[in-house]
């Protein structure tokens, strides 16, 4: 592993990178998701995350890098990134701070908490050049893929977007969720930046929302609600209009098994659902 870590071609690099060069480096493999492997490197001085993307997937791993430099030199809670490149076959890889494991526990006080967090990176402004490369348009393309061949779904979506606006003004994380905060001395980290872009915070906001009535429960994401909305407004007319575009988003990718799902999670999304004034009318089989 040292070896292959080593055959990396870094393309951009921090000066802390001279730490991960050493014979007595560790590697812990981490999860892995379906498009990359996640290590643990460690050396004497600290540790830090190596994201592997496999060379099917393509991201723009060096906009990532920049933007999570932007992010934590505003003071957001995100990893320092440490460098990006390509190994030998192609490969991106990204390699950032360690910053603890995956937040477990939550209450009310922790919805509150990463409430504020998502509405810190929805108030940020991007620089002008890395504004110029982040990816701004096409969104039903990219959050709702293939949505074409679930006719009920696409029938559904149109509608939607009749009435609720989808703008780019803003930076989202797109998948901002518990399993996306790290938690290390009761400091919080947003990781996994693949699907940040210039796009609508209603809609980032209700994606998080939708997620924490899902999985977590109505009552914490009661708080996360009012926590988010009292921080960063948003029309109030449009709230379920975006909350639609998170079901079915939701719905597209437990279709595909993108999602985890069992009976009582698909109870949960069933009377979210069946409560949603937009998507009356609507019979989306789950």
């Amino acid at each position: 592993m040292e070896n292959w870590f080593d055959a990396i071609a870094w393309i951009e690099q921090d000066d802390r990178m001279r730490d991960f060069r050493q014979e007595d480096m560790t590697v812990e493999a981490m999860t892995h998701g379906m498009e990359a492997e996640v290590y643990k490197l460690s050396s004497r001085q600290q540790s830090a995350v190596l994201k592997l993307w496999n060379r099917h997937s393509r991201p723009d791993v060096g906009l990532q890098y920049q933007l999570l430099l932007m992010l934590h030199e505003q003071g957001l809670p995100v990893s320092r990134p440490l460098g990006w490149g390509r190994d030998p076959n192609g490969a991106s890889a990204l390699l950032t701070t360690y910053d603890g494991t995956e937040l477990t526990k939550v209450n009310t006080a922790t919805m509150t908490r990463l409430a504020h967090m998502l509405s810190s990176l929805h108030h940020m402004q991007a620089a002008p050049d890395l504004k110029l490369r982040l990816p701004a348009n096409d969104d039903v393309n990219y959050f709702f893929p293939a949505i074409h061949e679930h006719p009920d779904l696409d029938r559904a979506l149109r509608t939607v977007l009749m009435t609720t606006p989808v703008g780019h003004g803003h930076i989202i994380h797109g998948d901002f969720h518990i399993r996306n905060i790290l938690e290390q001395d009761g400091r919080f980290t947003v990781i996994d930046w693949t699907n940040a872009r210039l796009g609508e915070a209603g809609y980032d906001y209700a994606w998080s929302l939708l997620l924490t009535r899902i999985y977590i429960s109505e009552c914490l994401a009661t708080s996360f609600r009012a926590a988010y909305l009292s921080a960063f407004p948003l029309p109030a007319e449009h709230l379920e209009g975006w909350e639609a575009l998170a079901c079915l988003r939701w719905v597209l990718l437990h279709r595909t098994g993108a999602v985890p799902a069992d009976d009582r999670i698909r109870a949960r999304a069933r009377g979210i659902l069946s409560g949603n004034a937009h998507l009356t009318g609507y019979k989306l089989e789950l």
